[in-house]
């Protein structure tokens, strides 16, 4: 039976697991009270990062940079109310993204940008009432997408045109929103994608 080391970093109010041996460095900030992260300095070598349950309203541009083993993100339950253009650009290991309960009204083209790798997407309990065309261009890899409990009454149907989003798609979630049932949803019950 191979044992399993399990060391913990405790640097005030930082918290920084290691979990060997696969080098899997977890930094974690959730309820903190954060409002911002412009003052948080995440280590090279984390895997994790986790912000969730904090006050942070925005994302910055190149905010998750210099960080090649990142592969996981929680900001659920904050205030994200946007997200700037090229936020996640030079984290393309990323796999999955948790941005749940948050208050993001848009998704805009290049808010994802550079997510190659990314594998899951949440963006459930938020304020989304657009999602543009080409948001989900670079998320090749992607293979869910959860967007349920938003407003959104209408998803046009380009945004999920093969050339504007990942062959690998195959669950999306998007249960709970307003829909305004009509002709221009028709194409989801056509069985281009499962939702």
């Amino acid at each position: 039976m191979t044992s399993r080391v399990i060391t913990i970093f405790l640097v005030s109010p930082l918290i920084v697991f290691n979990i060997n041996p696969i080098n899997a460095w977890v930094f974690d900030r959730s309820e903190e009270g954060l409002t911002s992260l412009l003052n948080e300095t995440i280590p090279i070598n984390t895997t994790e990062a986790i912000f969730e349950k904090n006050a942070i309203s925005f994302v910055p541009s190149n905010y998750f940079i210099n960080l090649p083993g990142l592969i996981y993100i929680d900001l659920n339950k904050n205030v994200v109310e946007d997200l700037a253009d090229y936020s996640f650009i030079n984290v393309s290991g990323l796999e999955e993204l948790r941005l749940n309960y948050n208050k993001i009204k848009v998704i805009r083209r290049y808010m994802m940008a550079g997510l190659y790798n990314l594998r899951k997407l949440y963006l459930s309990q938020n304020s989304i009432c657009s999602i543009e065309i080409g948001s989900f261009y670079d998320l090749q890899s992607l293979e869910q997408l959860k967007i349920k409990n938003n407003e959104l009454q209408t998803i046009r149907r380009a945004v999920f045109h093969p050339e504007n989003h990942p062959s690998s798609l195959n669950y999306v979630a998007v249960g709970n929103n307003p829909w305004q049932c009509n002709k221009r949803l028709c194409w989801i019950h056509e069985g281009e994608i499962k939702m």
